[in-house]
């Protein structure tokens, strides 16, 4: 199974059964493209802050 999602609780990538499963089914669940997205700009940020100092 291809991963689909990131569960913030667990910090795991999940497959698409996995994500309605009992261990996930009411977790906070998020593409990996979105999770993907908010990496790479809180690591810009984390740079950025960081040359400033």
């Amino acid at each position: 199974m291809p991963w689909k999602y990131l569960c913030r609780n667990h910090q795991a990538l999940i497959c698409k059964w996995c994500a309605g499963s009992r261990v996930h089914k009411d977790h906070i669940q998020v593409s990996v493209e979105q999770a993907a997205q908010e990496f790479k700009v809180g690591g810009w940020e984390s740079s950025v802050s960081k040359m400033l100092l």
